[in-house]
């Protein structure tokens, strides 16, 4: 009886360590726990902008589809639509931690007769439905079933997070190539992925895309690897998506110029149809910054003004670079931590795990990183690459400073770790093929004590699955003390 209880436990030991060799089924275990922890977990509306996300949802479900300004208030123009009045009411009756009581209004069925109330939210207007495609199936069956606001809620999170897991396992098995395979789900398992994977947000797919047009693309550029047909597909899929995702995402679809595995004129007809669909969006949204007043404080809010900014930039460029260096390392490091374990919004600010959760998180980053050989006569793709990442970045904080730093402010505001998130497989690929120094990892039996637990060839998997594994749980322990015991 004892013989065969150990030789049980030995077998799933086995079977354990099996599965730490395939880096799509330790992502989509981690990731799934995660996801399901946070989507449950976590008070409607406390994700970033989650109100809003949901908000824009709930008009695209009844028929606004494209941007709408609904009318004025104040000399400022009002973006949105109507949502259900139970909706919204549920929304805005939120009580505070760590009290997160349901109230009747989460009862209240999302098809309820109620009427509708007329909803602001100039900065989730701009999103093309696109990438609230989840939410929206999620939105569809809550209406249908007549589930409870509470309900569609948690629904419309957890669509998102299966969408997430099995496209982002898709182009795991997609890639082909086990070391990128590897940077995928690591990446894909750093909290903040994680956590915006578990609310309502338009980011949730944007990332994924995001993910798997800079993976493939690396594949190509840096790796040298021809792609095959399935690869070429998803590839320019991406591209064309991109631009409806974020439209900021469009300067990315450049990459494309650099893939030789695309003849020439394909190259240049998909990045042209990326730029048409981005031009075609920014017509619709294009005005919607005037309103981005909306979102600040009232003493703040006619001081919003882009056109004026635009007219401070062009006249004083230094002065804005000096915003940027100022808001990067003059002000504080949030954006750091953020980067990497951003827990949505509390109290009126913003939550990041501890500091622990970056560091683990770099360290498996850093352990994945190693496995790409640096990689020769890649000098215009290098240079190539990073001025579009930089400018990439560029767009998003310049966006911030037009549309939502206050004139006169000498840092830009609105400036989130998050943000950088999406650009963490280009920026490895990037480094980890141009550095030829890597870490030399002692193989497993050349050394007597922890040696032998480091081996480059198979236990630094242990090493990077622990490391994930203290970086989620970092961010978890953080999201329970502050959203559930209030400290």
């Amino acid at each position: 009886m004892v013989s065969t209880r150990k030789t049980m436990i030995q077998g799933l030991i086995v079977r354990a360590w099996a599965l730490t060799a395939s880096p799509m089924a330790v992502f989509l275990i981690m990731g799934a726990c995660s996801i399901l922890a946070f989507a449950i977990l976590s008070p409607a509306g406390t994700g970033p902008d989650e109100v809003n996300h949901i908000y824009r949802v709930a008009g695209i479900a009844n028929g606004w589809i494209l941007p709408h300004q609904y009318g004025e208030a104040e000399g400022m123009p009002l973006w949105g639509g109507e949502v259900p009045k139970q909706l919204h009411h549920a929304l805005h009756t939120l009580p505070q931690a760590p009290d997160f009581t349901v109230t009747s209004a989460y009862y209240e069925a999302l098809n309820a007769q109620e009427g509708t109330v007329p909803v602001n939210i100039p900065n989730t207007e701009v999103y093309s439905p696109v990438p609230y495609l989840p939410a929206l199936l999620a939105y569809g069956l809550s209406w249908g079933c007549g589930f409870s606001v509470l309900t569609s809620i948690v629904l419309m999170r957890l669509f998102g997070g299966v969408a997430y897991l099995v496209l982002t396992a898709l182009v795991i098995a997609l890639v082909r190539n086990r070391n990128m395979q590897w940077l995928i789900a690591v990446v894909a398992l750093v909290p903040v992925g994680l956590f915006q994977a578990s609310i309502v947000s338009a980011d949730t797919l944007t990332n994924v895309v995001v993910v798997a047009f800079s993976s493939i693309a690396a594949l190509d550029i840096f790796l040298k690897q021809r792609l095959v047909k399935s690869q070429l597909v998803v590839l320019l899929i991406a591209a064309l998506a991109l631009p409806l995702m974020k439209p900021t995402y469009v300067l990315l679809v450049p990459l494309l110029l650099l893939v030789k595995s695309i003849r020439i004129w394909l190259r240049v007809s998909v990045t042209a149809a990326a730029l048409v669909l981005f031009a075609f969006w920014y017509k619709m949204t294009g005005t919607a910054g005037y309103g981005m007043g909306w979102m600040r404080v009232r003493e703040d809010r006619y001081q919003v003004l882009p056109n004026e900014q635009l007219q401070g930039v062009l006249h004083d460029p230094l002065y804005f670079v000096n915003s940027v260096i100022r808001t990067f390392f003059m002000d504080g490091n949030d954006w750091f931590t953020q980067a990497f374990g951003q827990m949505g919004y509390f109290h009126g600010g913003t939550l990041a795990a501890s500091i622990v959760t970056p560091i683990a998180s770099l360290i498996a980053l850093t352990l994945v990183a190693n496995l790409f050989l640096p990689q020769k006569n890649l000098r215009l793709a290098r240079w190539a690459t990073s001025v579009i990442v930089l400018v990439s970045l560029g767009a998003i904080v310049g966006t911030l400073y037009l549309n939502f730093t206050v004139l006169g402010r000498n840092f830009v505001e609105g400036v989130q770790g998050r943000y950088l998130y999406p650009f963490f497989v280009l920026g490895i690929v990037l480094l980890a093929t141009a550095v030829p120094a890597k870490l030399a990892l002692p193989a497993s039996g050349s050394g007597g004590g922890w040696q032998r637990f480091v081996d480059t060839r198979k236990s630094w998997r242990v090493w990077v699955i622990g490391c994930c594994a203290v970086s989620i749980l970092s961010a978890v322990v953080t999201f329970i003390i502050r959203y559930r015991m209030g400290v």
